[in-house]
């Protein structure tokens, strides 16, 4: 009876200290794919930032080009755009979350109009066309900074 006890014990034994090493197994997988996960979401940060100024200084060109007269406001307008951008980063770091409901959905509408007829009149590469566009770009521009100084307003309240 004595070897069948000494078995048990040590079948007992092995179990109880499987577990932890399971348990930390377990862990360190979660560690890992929370790892995966964030590298994951900074590729894409770090993607976003590089396409963001890629596209700032497109538009600046076309604005150049097409309507140089425009130049400075469309500097001044994505000056203040990053100015919110960076007042909106600073919040989430705070704590503090966003209700995008309040953005009007005619603004998203018209937003997405815009962009879709701007995209259609850049790849037909009609420079009169895109000299028209601009400027309904640019107030769209100007309207997104209100909406969203609007949001920031809100939020402080």
């Amino acid at each position: 009876m004595r070897p069948f006890r000494l078995l048990l014990v040590t079948i007992f034994l092995i179990l109880q200290l499987g577990t932890p090493i399971h348990a930390l197994a377990e862990d360190q997988g979660n560690k890992e794919s929370n790892m995966e996960e964030w590298e994951m979401k900074q590729d894409i940060v770090h993607r976003h930032d590089s396409i963001k100024i890629h596209l700032q200084y497109y538009y600046e060109l076309l604005v150049e080009k097409h309507r140089p007269e425009l130049k400075e406001e469309w500097i001044e307008i994505n000056r203040e755009k990053e100015a919110i951008l960076k007042k909106m980063r600073e919040m989430k770091k705070e704590g503090k979350t966003f209700d995008f409901t309040q953005i009007d959905g005619e603004w998203k509408v018209k937003h997405e109009r815009i962009h879709e007829e701007f995209m259609e009149v850049v790849k037909s590469r009609d420079n009169e066309k895109i000299k028209n566009i601009l400027p309904e770009i640019i107030n769209l521009s100007k309207e997104w900074n209100e909406v969203y100084r609007e949001l920031l307003i809100n939020m402080n309240m």
